[in-house]
């Protein structure tokens, strides 16, 4: 864990494991926190008890199909897409509702210019 300035944010806080990493920071008079990094792709959403993380190609149709997959019967109740550095991939976060069981990643990996999923269930 380490903590750094940021040029966005006063300071944010990183954790990193393996190959992967996320830093966070608290913004605002409320103190909301906010994963503002995954990895090499910028983010801002508030962590929540249920997410996904999935890496497609960076294309406008990859988040359409995710976003709009009613078949799969889930509650985005908030998203946020970060490009990587090169502009040919996206990372997107999306919270749900209730946890995305593994038929459904499987599903979503499915998708085309999906090339990585994860769920994330949290004890907030």
């Amino acid at each position: 864990m380490s903590t750094t300035d940021s040029l966005d944010y006063l300071n944010t806080i990183t954790i990193s494991g393996g190959e992967h990493s996320i830093a966070g920071t608290v913004v605002g008079l409320k103190g909301e926190h906010r994963i503002v990094m995954v990895d090499d792709h910028t983010v801002d959403i508030p962590p929540s008890e249920h997410m996904v993380v999935l890496r497609n190609d960076d294309r406008p149709e990859s988040s359409v199909k995710l976003a709009h997959s009613r078949e799969n019967q889930i509650n985005i109740t908030d998203m946020n897409v970060g490009r990587s550095i090169d502009g040919y991939g996206a990372l997107m976060v999306i919270s749900t509702q209730n946890s995305v069981s593994e038929t459904v990643a499987e599903d979503l990996i499915n998708i085309e210019g999906v090339t990585q999923c994860s769920t994330i269930n949290l004890q907030i």
